[in-house]
């Protein structure tokens, strides 16, 4: 997965919609199955996949007009 995040912020593409919360679905499923295993790791991938789909998750003072 993450080549293929890396090969389409080089080409200029963006991500399908709903590729953050799928691997965040994703994550739930496995540390659910498996608590003690590395699946936790994948939480910071998923949710940086979120918050680059909702750009005002990511700078929310810089969406306000003062």
């Amino acid at each position: 997965m993450g080549v293929w995040v890396t090969v389409a912020s080089r080409a200029g593409q963006p991500l399908p919609r709903g590729t953050g919360m799928a691997l965040l679905v994703l994550t739930v499923v496995q540390v659910t199955l498996v608590p003690l295993s590395g699946f936790w790791i994948n939480l910071l991938p998923a949710l940086l996949l979120l918050a680059s789909e909702n750009p005002s998750w990511a700078a929310p003072n810089q969406s306000r007009k003062a």
